[in-house]
């Protein structure tokens, strides 16, 4: 991705009441690290976010040499036994927080933070995502208890993506079914324009279960896979 020319994360902040998820700031690396807010910080805002304290000025562009504390201390510590383990798990050959941002996302429990790896319009060439379904709670019954994602599809297994002309709450919706036409979710805000608009390109969007953990609370049960091939002709 790029802003100013340089690689960006954006960071992600979900209103823990209305679920919805806000775009609240960007993080870049050039030849020193930059934090700075984005506009949904006024919405996300008005809906109850707190600035983080860090970064207390929202009109303030930070700079670090050093990956933000903030930041790498969401991150597993390099010093871990098995922090190789880890580092396959991303295909890293060395430890670098902000690639570890990048492919992880940095979620925590204990809180509505997470770094996605945005999709532009000026990108080219294939494009590859990952993402957690939204919506799999409100749409499988569990209400983020006792989760069993019942008659759904299995890691590997083909995805359909559908844009949602009639949904009340955001006119770029994208739900995400499985070949039987079940809804499972929605493809993530973030993402969903950039994935409707390839769509309505006549583009290849592939999405497939990449992983299923029914253990785990409910933001993150379903993991996809998202591959964008942009038709040239």
């Amino acid at each position: 991705m790029q802003y100013n020319n340089q690689a960006y994360l954006s960071l992600v902040w979900k209103d823990p009441k209305e679920r919805k998820q806000y775009l609240i700031g960007r993080l870049s690396k050039g030849e020193e690290f930059v934090f700075k807010y984005d506009d949904e910080i006024k919405n996300a805002l008005k809906a109850g976010f707190h600035p983080l304290l860090a970064f207390s000025n929202l009109k303030q562009e930070y700079h670090s040499k050093l990956m933000f504390p903030s930041f790498s201390s969401r991150l597993p510590d390099p010093k871990r036994k098995d922090i190789n383990k880890i580092l396959n798990k991303y295909n890293m050959d060395e430890y670098d927080a902000y690639t570890l941002l990048q492919r992880g996302g940095a979620r925590l429990p204990i809180d509505s933070f997470e770094f996605i790896d945005p999709i532009l319009e000026n990108e080219t060439g294939d494009i590859k995502r990952n993402f957690y379904v939204a919506g799999v709670r409100h749409y499988n019954k569990c209400e983020g208890k006792d989760c069993t994602l019942l008659d759904i599809p299995q890691a590997g297994d083909s995805l359909v993506l559908h844009i949602d002309e009639n949904n009340p709450y955001d006119e770029n919706a994208v739900q995400v079914r499985t070949n039987s036409g079940k809804i499972l979710g929605y493809v993530p805000r973030y993402y969903a324009l950039a994935v409707k608009k390839h769509i309505l390109n006549g583009d290849n969007v592939d999405c497939k279960v990449e992983k299923i953990n029914a253990d785990n609370w409910c933001d993150v049960c379903m993991r996809a896979s998202l591959l964008i091939e942009p038709n040239n002709n």
